[in-house]
């Protein structure tokens, strides 16, 4: 991370994104425009929201190549009942990088993410309890599959919600 921190002890996590925030208020407009509508979302950064990302487990993680390059698809499955998930989905890709603990123990918390600019477009670092993936891509799209609150940004491959709008032939 760049600006935000996070620090543990004994008495638990602190994380601290106001130096990102500020640094997002001046240098906003630096990032490709999907980057920038995920980065200024407001759910996304208030962590007392329902739908803010944070603490959304990490779940799983494909690649695809398509005729535009390759697409990274992490997916965040967030806790409680049957939740919803938290789909990124990186168009561009020319770099991912996972550090830390991949084992197949307890699921990794998603605790701060920073989005910057890139030569190549973004760079796109999430920080989880125990690993950190970084994506540089051209750009990205972020938002919810299933059910979330109707202001929050939703997954465009979501094909279930968008059939729930009629936006899409059934």
């Amino acid at each position: 991370m760049r600006f935000a921190t996070v620090e543990s002890s004994d008495g638990g996590t602190m994380t601290d994104i106001r130096p990102y925030l500020a640094w997002l208020s001046e240098h906003a407009d630096e990032l490709p425009p999907g980057a920038r509508a995920f980065a200024l979302h407001p759910e996304h950064y208030d962590f007392s929201h329902e739908w803010c990302p944070r603490s959304a487990s990490f779940d799983r993680m494909s690649t695809r190549h398509t005729d535009d390059g390759v697409e990274v698809t992490p997916v965040l499955a967030a806790w409680g009942g049957a939740p919803p998930e938290f789909v990124v989905r990186y168009h561009g890709v020319s770099h991912v990088e996972l550090d830390g603990h991949q084992g197949d123990g307890m699921r990794s918390n998603l605790m701060v993410d920073e989005l910057l600019p890139h030569a190549d477009g973004v760079s796109h670092e999430l920080e989880f309890t125990d690993r950190t993936i970084t994506v540089v891509a051209r750009d990205l799209s972020a938002g919810w599959r299933g059910k979330a609150g109707p202001e929050s940004p939703r997954d465009p491959g979501d094909d279930a919600h968008l059939a729930e709008r009629g936006d899409v032939a059934q």
